[in-house]
């Protein structure tokens, strides 16, 4: 008997537990917008260099250490890639990079990964193997406790909220004592702060049961072919990517809005 192999990630089954829609349309139609927010366009080129920077400590060559120690000039090229972006906004933004290579330059982190991705059996039994996978920024060793970071770019400052797929399962799954949320406010003269998660390996437990009962609901949904929309359309971060498809009432005028304003793009895997 050929068992039901099933494989999320924090953002797939975040996308199903906010709107099965979201993730059918991300996950398995695997399209998303032309026009990309320019936040997420930002996000990737500070994800880039946070990839250089920790990378350049964990194996300090020569080749590494030309990539992290890149200047200003080089990094504002980058940003000025970004549709919307000028060159003074894009000076101010590479800015923010260099001022965090100052401000953490004697930082006690030890990397011990960057960007590594791991698959880990969640559950199985003779029908279903439900797998949970991740790739998280940074895992590291501070004063001889292993953490996980994440980098977080902001507008302006909040804290997120540490009962979450992303911190429950990065620490389940690695074993760290500690998630680290690393923020850093873009701003003219940027702030730079770090918060702390620590928590129970009694909630782990808890999330780790739950998350297998949402695994089977996502199972549910898959084998019936069935996805019911949540109507949460709207979030502090905007409205739904999908939201112009979902306004359509029939199917012609869907695949109409699908292939006039969306693109085809794989579905985001850890590695």
């Amino acid at each position: 008997m050929n068992k039901t192999t099933i494989v999320l990630n924090s953002h797939s089954l975040s996308s199903f537990q906010s709107c099965e829609y979201k993730y059918m349309f991300r996950e398995l139609v695997e399209i998303v917008p032309v026009n990309r927010k320019r936040y997420f366009e930002i996000g990737t080129i500070f994800s880039n260099y946070f990839h250089l920077h920790y990378y350049h400590k964990m194996k300090p060559t020569s080749k590494w250490r030309k990539l992290a120690l890149l200047s200003i000039e080089k990094w504002a090229e980058r940003f000025q890639k970004v549709p919307g972006i000028d060159n003074k906004e894009a000076y101010t933004l590479a800015l923010v990079l260099i001022a965090y290579r100052s401000a953490y330059k004697h930082e006690e982190l030890i990397p011990v990964a960057v960007e590594r991705g791991f698959s880990k059996i969640l559950y199985e039994d003779e029908a279903n193997l439900f797998i949970w996978e991740g790739k998280p920024d940074l895992i590291a060793t501070l004063n001889g406790i292993l953490i996980c970071m994440d980098h977080k770019t902001q507008s302006r400052q909040y804290n997120i909220c540490e009962l979450n797929n992303q911190i429950m399962g990065y620490m389940w799954a690695s074993g760290a004592k500690k998630f680290i949320y690393n923020y850093i406010k873009l701003t003219k003269t940027p702030e730079f702060r770090r918060t702390p998660v620590m928590l129970d390996l009694q909630l782990l437990e808890i999330w780790k049961l739950n998350t297998i009962e949402w695994f089977k609901r996502v199972s549910v949904a898959l084998q019936s072919k069935t996805f019911v929309p949540s109507y949460q359309c709207e979030t502090k971060a905007g409205v739904c990517d999908y939201l112009t498809i979902c306004q359509i009432p029939s199917d012609n005028g869907k695949i109409f809005t699908i292939k006039s304003l969306f693109k085809s793009q794989k579905a985001r895997r850890s590695w």
